[in-house]
């Protein structure tokens, strides 16, 4: 009986029918647990109805389940609910095979690579002793990810009177198309191997000829046998040789044709014996049709064969699916070469037009980043997405709903994906759909990565000061898992990474000592910690013992016992060029259990141009050379810049703009950041952590005469934000790992004891005062993402949210205080301050997006002309409109200059 929209199966809402036939019915329904879409396959009364079938069907229905594979559909679930039973499954959206096919032939390329899917799923299958018994073009769906195979080894049943084996539980596919029992039957039989139309006991060898049929129809575009009747489809089956692909398809190359014969061979033991055997011999064939002489094409020149064409795809298909091939019974082949390409995504805006926050799949096959869609740079509140590359097709898909996610990392079955949006780790399907949060504002902020266990355990970093937290993907609260104590200098958690046994993780710790700086290893289940190794970049674990990391802008392999938890051996360089910018290098590197290593290249010292722009982001000049700039400050007067320069340790310089000079103003080998001027232009307040490795706060003449003064020290870090226009004080923001960042101001007469101007559980950041003295622009997540406020000052009254998109960040005043600016989401903003006088509360206008294309870098990352007519910004040294590619290697460790040793 057909079940209404509404109804429920267990605590499954019945949403639509999709199918109906002979073996059962299929719905869409909805799950409101985990509040997503799946496939319900209601089971047919006679096997209902005897326990011995039922308890069978349970029983497969489990095996399956556990199967892990992505071109395997999944079942989720299996009930019984007031006498009906039903298995629960993956939804999937896309066409099946036979749908395709019913438009002609696939195009060779195409072909080879859902060849090796569905036969990498089969191996998988057949490796837990499941059979599938049922493979044909209706069973195999494409969708966005590639292939996915249904209805896999139920439990066949020999129904009273019935000639043929049947499947419990038959097709499941999301069509309006009744499955009719005579339509099952003949769609079933053309596909069938002799022994199981004979009714003789079948093992693996029986998919192995369904494959073959199957492999030939995607070919060819028709059937391997086919006839009128039953009868006659049976007795091609059982006594006829279908025509070789190659008279039908021309150019297709001999060793297909040997693949597709033998697989249809009448008796067993001549097929292939095993799904393996299959893919060894797939991998081998666009290289031997890359051998092959071109064809003359009717003009007489030489063209390539289509084959040839499809070589590099196929084979990256193919090594992402098993391991070992390219290996048959009957000769060796050389070991497979190293081979790179480049992936040109879309435009990041927040990245500096390069692809930002990259992480390959666990099994090899997918990338994602956080990229900005073509043609969107120019629209009014656009904004980054995550997008999902198959690296065996061209084009990616872009995830609805992750507005400025960063720092995705994928489950290891790669089909979900966890990732940062404002201050919330959430997870989703990789393919998209509904979100789940996973921790909130009391953890995270500043997001610095994650990573992902078997177990379903997430560790992430929140908040680079906070240090890392674990958190159940099942549910429950954040613990935290490992904190170094200062012990001396300021801390930054960063890129966590799980090594194979799902219990010890890798981190990278920045730390103003270098020999406190890198690679750490930690655990789970202790708060124990130890030192592995320097490093530039995050780390990556290659399986078996390869650790990744960076050494200047070059990446370096070397072995990792993981057992002693220490590095062994002797390093070796894979690659050159690595970006290692401060805001890149946690994004930069990424590695696959099976061989596929993804990077984007650079310039060592993460250089930046000084760029002014007009308020429609074009370029109008420049100031000096690239340098590794930061937090660069306009004088008052506008006539010089005091900006930040990393050289090994980071000083002041002072920039005259007219002469165009640099001379610099700080010399002590510790490391001094975030200048600001005082309001006659004379001075320069910063930070440097010369005293015991925090970072306090110093004064100097900013024509460098005198002494550095001390202002304030106190145990924790610090950042200089402003100095107020009446010159009494100093606005900062200290950071504590147990309030996190709070905005004091530090008066300049007196005693100067700070006082608190904002101080929350929540992270208030880059603090600055406005000309008039009166209210203080800050950042905030205490709305659940970060987000710009103003409040009153110096002392607390009113407060006010300002921005209004889902991020407001590093707000800069013009020097009238008639217009506030800031960064959303790497998009300069506007807002309108009309209401200044004294007495009166604060009003403004509707933010205003003005250009794209801001570096994501705390705590200045621009600031303003006096008129409010050109802004200084940092921007990346290579050109804007160029889009710099991610590399992604194959077989990355063959073919390095020496190997990794422990000699």
């Amino acid at each position: 009986m057909a079940l209404p929209a509404g109804s429920r199966l267990g605590h499954y809402e019945i949403l639509a029918p999709l199918g109906a036939g002979g073996m059962g019915e299929v719905y869409k329904a909805r799950d409101p647990r985990l509040n997503r879409s799946v496939a319900i396959k209601v089971v047919p009364s006679h096997i209902a109805e005897r326990e011995d079938l039922r308890q069978r069907f349970e029983r497969e229905a489990q095996t399956l389940a556990a199967l892990n594979h992505p071109h395997i559909c999944v079942v989720h679930d299996v009930g019984r609910h007031e006498g009906t039973d039903y298995l629960v499954m993956e939804l999937l959206d896309g066409e099946t095979l036979a749908d395709r096919l019913a438009r002609g032939p696939l195009p060779f390329d195409q072909l080879l690579v859902l060849a090796t899917q569905i036969a990498d799923a089969l191996d998988k299958a057949h490796r837990h002793g499941i059979t599938h018994r049922d493979l044909k073009p209706g069973n195999v769906m494409l969708t966005k990810g590639g292939v996915k195979l249904l209805d896999f080894g139920l439990a066949r049943v020999r129904e009273p009177g019935q000639g043929v084996a049947a499947s419990v539980v038959a097709t499941y596919a999301p069509t309006a198309k009744p499955l009719t029992a005579e339509g099952t039957i003949l769609g079933t039989l053309q596909y069938m191997a002799p022994e199981q139309l004979e009714g003789r006991e079948v093992d693996v060898r029986a998919d192995i000829f369904s494959l073959g049929a199957v492999l030939y129809e995607m070919a060819t575009g028709r059937r391997a046998f086919d006839g009128k009747s039953q009868v006659s489809v049976i007795a091609a089956v059982l006594g006829s040789e279908p025509p070789p692909v190659s008279s039908l398809v021309p150019l297709s190359p001999p060793l297909f044709d040997d693949v597709v014969r033998t697989c249809l061979a009448k008796d067993p033991d001549a097929r292939w014996q095993s799904a393996a055997d299959v893919l060894r011999v797939l991998a081998l064939v666009p290289k031997h049709a890359a051998a092959a002489p071109a064809a003359t094409s009717p003009g007489g020149g030489r063209r390539v064969l289509p084959w040839a064409v499809a070589a590099a795809v196929v084979g990256l298909a193919a090594g992402l699916g098993t391991a070992g091939l390219g290996v048959l019974p009957q000769s060796d082949p050389p070991p497979a070469p190293r081979v790179a390409f480049e992936i040109d995504a879309p435009i990041s805006v927040t990245g500096g037009n390069t692809p930002y926050f990259f992480a390959v799949s666990p099994d090899g096959r997918s990338l994602v980043a956080r990229v900005r869609p073509p043609g969107a740079e120019a629209a009014d509140g656009a904004r980054d997405l995550l997008w999902v590359r198959p690296l065996d097709r061209v084009e990616g898909t872009y995830l609805e709903g992750t507005q400025d996610a960063q720092w995705p990392c994928w489950s290891p079955d790669g089909r979900s994906l966890a990732f940062f949006v404002g201050s919330e780790l959430r997870m989703m399907d990789a393919g998209g759909g509904p979100q789940q949060v996973l921790a909130g504002s009391n953890v995270v902020s500043i997001a610095r990565g994650c990573t992902w266990n078997a177990q379903g355990t997430i560790v992430f970093v929140g908040d680079p000061a906070l240090g890392l937290f674990g958190v159940q993907v099942s549910g429950g609260s954040p613990m935290p898992l490992a904190l170094v104590g200062k012990r001396g200098g300021a801390l930054s958690y960063r890129w966590p990474v799980f090594l194979p046994d799902g219990t010890h993780f890798l981190f990278h710790l920045e730390a103003n000592s270098p020999d406190q700086s890198g690679i750490y290893v930690g655990s789970i289940d202790s708060g124990e910690i130890r030192r592995v190794g320097p490093s530039s970049i995050k780390p990556q674990f290659a399986p078996p013992d390869l650790l990744l990391f960076g050494r200047d802008n070059v990446l370096m392999a070397q072995r990792f016992d993981t057992s002693r938890l220490e590095l062994i051996g002797t390093p070796v360089r894979v690659a050159g060029d690595l970006d290692t910018a401060p805001e890149q290098a946690g994004a930069g590197v990424s590695v696959s259990a099976n061989g596929v290593l993804a990077y984007r290249p650079g310039r060592p010292g993460g250089n930046r141009l000084l760029a002014w722009t007009d308020r429609l982001g074009q370029r109008v000049g420049q100031v000096g050379s690239a340098a590794p700039y930061l937090n660069p400050r306009l004088s008052p007067d506008g006539s010089r810049l005091a900006v930040a320069r990393e050289d090994g340790s980071a000083d002041i310089w002072v920039l005259d703009l007219a002469r165009g000079t640099s001379t610099r103003l700080t010399f002590d080998a510790a490391s001094e950041d975030t200048p600001v001027w005082s309001p006659d232009g004379q001075r320069i307040a910063f930070v440097s952590n010369r005293r015991g490795g925090v970072f306090d706060i110093y004064v100097k003449n900013a024509n460098g005469t005198g002494d550095e003064q001390l202002l304030f020290a106190s145990p924790d870090d610090k950042m200089v934000g402003d100095w107020s226009a009446d010159g009494r004080y100093l606005v900062f923001e200290s950071q504590n790992a147990a309030t996190r960042s709070d905005l004091w101001a530090l008066p300049l007469t007196g005693e100067r004891q700070p006082m608190k101007l904002v101080g929350s559980p929540f992270t208030e950041r880059a603090g600055v005062v406005s000309p008039d003295g009166r209210w203080l622009a800050y950042t905030s997540d205490e709305a659940g993402s970060i987000q710009l406020f103003v409040q009153t000052f110096p002392n607390p009254g009113g407060k006010w949210q300002v921005s209004n998109t889902l991020r407001g960040a590093l707000p800069q005043w013009r020097a009238d205080g008639k217009e506030l600016f800031y960064d959303a989401s790497g998009r300069l903003v506007s807002v309108d301050v009309s209401a200044t006088r004294p007495g009166a509360e604060l009003t403004w206008s509707s933010p205003q997006p003005l250009f794209a294309g801001l570096l994501s870098l705390w705590p200045h990352n621009f600031d303003v002309s006096r008129d409010g007519t050109r802004f200084l910004v940092l921007a990346r040294e290579r050109p804007a409109d160029r889009v710099e590619p991610i590399v992604v290697m194959m077989n990355w460790q063959a073919g390095l200059t020496g190997a990794p040793s422990s000699e």
